[in-house]
């Protein structure tokens, strides 16, 4: 009886587990299919797109389990320009699709690459117009973009009061600049690019 017994819970255990394997699959099947599919951009050459564009591109179809030369399909299907005419000249062999990655890399990709894309864009930028909380908000956006990309380069020391910071104050209206001098004052704050990022982004609230 005893052994009949084992031989009859192990079975009943088996099916338990079986069932909350299923079960769970199922809730598996169901949380995925209720998430949003990402989509890809097209990319068309601009520098400062590619890292966001490429990671897409390998989320959806690089990792995907398909042949190279699908994958190298794909990946026409998703450049435009410049970008396109980057690997035109290129086959459609596995070796193709490897060599076309590089090419985009090569040309486009690189952290360092894309931060001075943003340094060259923070330059450009008008002198901001006083009182303009368009202008403001713009400006404080693209000043986030400029640190985040610093610092995931590791380019901590330009975060610093050094000739991006001096920059950055060319920047700002007369007015602007004396409040922001006087808050850094009153707060008893180190100057540095970090400080007028915080600074210009309370600054845009409270135009909201």
């Amino acid at each position: 009886y005893s052994r009949t017994h084992d031989i009859v819970f192990k079975k009943l255990h088996e099916v338990k587990s079986s069932s909350s394997s299923a079960s769970a699959a199922d809730k598996l099947g169901k949380d995925m299919c209720q998430l949003k599919r990402v989509q890809i951009p097209v990319f068309s050459g601009d520098k400062r797109k590619y890292e966001s564009w490429k990671a897409a591109f390998i989320a959806c179809i690089d990792s995907a389990p398909s042949t190279s030369e699908y994958k190298l399909l794909q990946l026409r299907q998703y450049l435009s320009g410049e970008a396109l005419r980057t690997i035109d000249n290129l086959g459609h062999s596995e070796a193709s699709y490897e060599a076309a990655k590089e090419r985009l890399d090569r040309k486009f990709g690189g952290k360092k690459r894309q931060v001075l894309a943003f340094l060259d864009e923070l330059e450009k930028f008008p002198v901001m117009r006083e009182e303009s909380a368009k202008s403001l908000e713009k400006f404080a956006d693209l000043l986030d973009i400029v640190v985040i990309n610093l610092k995931e380069a590791e380019k901590f020391d330009d975060l610093k009061d050094g000739s991006l910071y001096l920059r950055l104050q060319r920047k700002m209206p007369e007015t602007m600049l004396t409040r922001f001098n006087r808050w850094i004052f009153e707060t008893r704050r180190d100057e540095s690019v970090e400080t007028l990022r915080l600074w210009l982004n309370q600054e845009a609230k409270h135009y909201m």
